[in-house]
């Protein structure tokens, strides 16, 4: 790193090391470096969002960071990771996370890891029609996924 402070994935990787051996703060001081050096990636935002909300309880900074990842780069799994953050860790919050996932499935309309997020979602809220839906909507794109072919009969058998 002395030799090339600019080195993006050096730093990624030192916040990884560090985070991996509870050193949450000099993950967090590493990711926050990696950001200032290249603040068009979306991998140091994500990892900032991973560590402030679970591991540092601060959900705003969590927050702020998964929507910054978000808006740099539409890949499904920051969606489904910003719908969780909100559901598990900032309840306050949690409504939003189906509006991520919308958001996710507009961005990524083939992705059935985010409409069987959504799915399940409405199915947790007992919005039964809903996740008919979104589970056909899987089927669509995986029908051989015997599972969601499983959680289908159990919906519209009740």
């Amino acid at each position: 790193m002395a030799k090339n402070p600019a080195d993006i994935d050096g730093w990624l990787r030192v916040g990884v090391l560090k985070k991996f051996f509870n050193n949450y703060l000099g993950a967090r001081d590493a990711w926050e470096y990696a950001k200032i050096v290249a603040p068009g990636g979306s991998i140091a935002y994500y990892n900032l969002g991973n560590l402030y909300g679970a591991y540092l309880n601060d959900f705003s900074r969590a927050e702020e960071n998964y929507l910054k990842a978000v808006e740099i780069s539409h890949q499904p799994y920051l969606y489904l990771n910003l719908a969780d953050f909100y559901r598990v860790f900032y309840k306050e919050k949690s409504a939003l996370a189906e509006a991520v996932l919308l958001e996710g499935i507009k961005n990524n309309p083939d992705d059935s890891g985010l409409k069987l997020a959504l799915a399940n979602y409405y199915r947790d809220a007992g919005r039964t029609a809903e996740a008919i839906k979104y589970y056909e909507e899987v089927l669509k794109i995986e029908p051989t996924n015997a599972d969601v072919r499983k959680e289908l009969e159990k919906l519209r058998g009740e």
